[in-house]
């Protein structure tokens, strides 16, 4: 997710460039993110999920995380493994 942060509003990522933690880098997302926590956003407004094609974008609400993903993104390495 802190990858969105980096795009334009009007800009897609595919799911398969989003990583669940630095364990799974290079690895296909689980079925969990795509299937419980990506729609979680979604109704919530931050990201738009289209399963279809399997790409997101940031949602109308984005704006109201996008500080706090980019302090992760900014500080990850402080954070416990796998949080990231």
């Amino acid at each position: 997710m802190t990858g969105l942060a980096a795009t334009e509003p009007t800009e897609t990522v595919h799911f398969t460039e989003i990583r669940t933690d630095e364990s799974n880098t290079g690895t296909p997302i689980h079925a969990e993110y795509i299937h419980l926590h990506l729609p979680k956003l979604a109704d919530a407004g931050y990201i738009v999920l289209d399963e279809q094609t399997y790409e997101i974008s940031q949602g109308p609400r984005f704006a109201e995380i996008e500080p706090f993903l980019e302090l992760v993104q900014r500080h990850g390495e402080r954070l416990p493994d796998g949080w990231v």
